[in-house]
């Protein structure tokens, strides 16, 4: 497996729930996880992300205050063949939108 040269892991509350989005609503599969620390190593074509639920008892990684929205100040690009498809899906399920280009 090739890994990218850059690969962000994402602080996730629910994995289960954020694995419903990635995998069943945009499309990415499982290269590997490891459910007893509620982690996943996520990709689509070339696109690589990891994800791993909030541990509020150990979170050595925190360096400020996690609340919803996550990530809020930080903006990703995500290049991929069938962006009309997961735009469509997400339509479907009624998912917000943030910027919605209709």
């Amino acid at each position: 497996m090739k890994w990218n040269q850059i690969l962000p892991e994402f602080d996730v509350f629910n994995l289960d729930d954020s694995l419903h989005f990635y995998i069943e609503l945009i499309g990415f599969h499982i290269v590997y996880d490891r459910k007893e620390d509620k982690f996943a190593f996520l990709q689509l074509e070339n696109v690589q992300l990891m994800i791993q639920e909030i541990n509020k008892e150990d979170n050595k990684w925190s360096t400020g205050k996690l609340e919803y929205p996550l990530g809020v100040g930080i903006n990703f690009q995500i290049d991929v063949t069938n962006i009309d498809d997961i735009y469509r899906k997400l339509k479907e399920v009624n998912y917000k939108i943030f910027v919605d280009m209709e």
